[in-house]
């Protein structure tokens, strides 16, 4: 007996109306397993029964679990989706009460066989509904499109990467080419059309997203989804907090919007540990990958700002209120003599989270339109407090994430009223790292003219080689702001390395 035979007749007896079963339903059309199991016979006359009462074998499934037998009927359905012997029969398959076959159906009305582009979602919600599945089903359903587009773009932009990457440099090292120099050319000529056909695809699929999300939002059910429609519905984003808010922020749907912005939010706390006590913040070793931080910072504080733009606290308390258990938890280690070393695992979590959070409430003051942003003026002056908290504390490791935090920090500088206040303020302040002093005073021209001799000190510390040769990568990247940097043309600096 062949594996698929009983799995097939597993699938029928045990599948549950739910994104899995939609989505193996989807493959085993594309695929066509399950079309040649040698019954055909069998097949032929499960056909006839299914398209007269497919009751009948709902009752056959329920009264026969797993029986080997029950493939042929999975194959019958599979047969009836596609028309190569004629139309497709799916409306039978719709009316099925076996949440398998039922699938299969719907499967082939939001991917018909060899379509290439997807279809209307309003003509395949209205398909579906005809065929009795309620409304709020065929929103993730056909959102299943949606998915698929979000990773060709993904794809896209990963392979688009990589060929320029190889592009420039085949072109600055022809030896280096596929088969030898003498190919340097042929590859080169190959990796230019590739990469301006991966490009004009990349924008196509951005179109083809933003249409489907327009057409999905606008196809919305009054109704709104349930708790568990709206976890199936979660597949669609790929993983991705854009698509959720970008959904959102185009319903009319209040609830099912505000669940999604929630949605945005609450994976930011649980990627960071933000919790309401202080006392509750994990000390399990924290190492965030900056890329999906980024991501995930970005829009959520983009789904935030949406979420509570008619809240009386609004963004600003909001995000207050979401980064201050971290915030007290750091507070209360910094001020704590030797914690480095006394409590090296919690010291490092905590931080960690706290430089992570204090990064958030920062993205949250960019994020807001440029007319409001004096709304959130007091997180800007929080969070610029805390960030100095955070890189005057001895022992802070010398890595990415703090980099990151005090560039953010000189950066949001530029939204205060009078920003060199800060940044002298800063650069004067001993207790804080040369990087950090460093780039507040060269961020402002002025002040590198007032602080002449401190700002080339600083400048010269920091160009400094490390030690190791683990740190030469952020020396590079903490060298970079200070070497791009040009003194005023009015009075250039005497000595001046740049």
């Amino acid at each position: 007996m062949q594996f698929n035979t009983i799995a097939m007749a597993q699938w029928l007896s045990r599948a549950d109306f739910s994104w899995g079963t939609f989505d193996e339903a989807v493959n085993r059309l594309e695929h066509g397993d399950g079309l040649h199991d040698g019954r055909y016979g069998l097949t032929f006359s499960v056909r006839i029964v299914l398209a007269l009462d497919p009751r009948v074998i709902d009752h056959w499934i329920k009264s026969h679990p797993n029986q080997p037998g029950l493939a042929a009927i999975g194959s019958a359905a599979i047969w009836m989706a596609l028309p190569f012997d004629g139309e497709a029969m799916i409306a039978p398959l719709l009316r099925s009460r076996n949440a398998a076959i039922c699938c299969i159906g719907a499967a082939a009305v939001v991917f018909p066989p060899g379509l290439r582009e997807p279809p209307s979602f309003q003509d395949c919600m209205q398909r579906l509904g005809e065929g009795g599945i309620e409304a709020s089903d065929t929103v993730w359903m056909t959102g299943m499109w949606i998915k698929r587009a979000v990773h060709e773009r993904n794809w896209l932009e990963d392979r688009g990467k990589g060929e320029v990457a190889r592009l420039r440099y085949v072109e600055q090292n022809p030896q280096a080419a596929v088969g030898g120099p003498h190919n340097a050319d042929a590859e080169v000529s190959m990796l230019r059309a590739r990469t301006e056909h991966g490009a004009q695809r990349h924008e196509s699929v951005l179109v083809e997203i933003e249409k489907m999300l327009s057409d999905l939002a606008h196809a919305w059910p009054r109704e709104g989804l349930s708790e568990g429609q709206m976890a199936a519905l979660e597949n669609i984003f790929a993983g991705t907090a854009e698509m959720r808010h970008r959904l959102a922020e185009k319903l009319s749907h209040q609830a099912s919007r505000n669940s999604l912005l929630k949605k945005n939010i609450d994976q930011l706390k649980e990627f960071i540990g933000l919790k309401m006590e202080p006392g509750e913040i994990s000390i399990e070793h924290f190492d965030p990958d900056e890329r999906t931080f980024d991501a995930l910072s970005t829009w959520a504080a983009r789904s935030l700002i949406l979420l509570y733009a008619d809240d009386k606290r609004g963004a600003g308390k909001r995000t207050s209120d979401l980064v201050k258990g971290v915030a007290d938890a750091a507070t209360a280690l910094v001020v704590q003599p030797f914690i480095a070393g006394r409590k090296p695992q919690a010291w490092q979590a905590i931080m960690a989270r706290a430089a992570c959070a204090g990064r958030f409430a920062f993205t949250v003051v960019d994020n807001m339109p440029e007319g409001e942003r004096d709304k959130v003026a007091g997180l800007n002056e929080l969070a610029l407090s805390f960030a100095f908290t955070l890189l005057t504390a001895r022992s802070t490791p010398n890595d990415t994430l703090y980099f990151a935090l005090t560039a953010q920090s000189v950066q949001q500088m530029g939204h205060l009223p009078i920003p060199d206040a800060k940044r002298e303020a800063w650069g004067l302040a001993e207790d804080l790292p040369d990087f950090a002093r460093a780039l507040a005073l060269w961020s402002s021209p002025p002040l590198v003219s007032k602080h002449e001799v401190l700002a080339s000190e600083l400048f010269r510390r920091v160009a400094t080689l490390p030690l190791s040769s683990r740190g030469q990568t952020l020396q590079m990247c903490q060298c970079f702001p200070f070497l791009t940097w040009r003194p005023p043309p009015a009075r250039p600096l005497k000595g001046s390395i740049c």
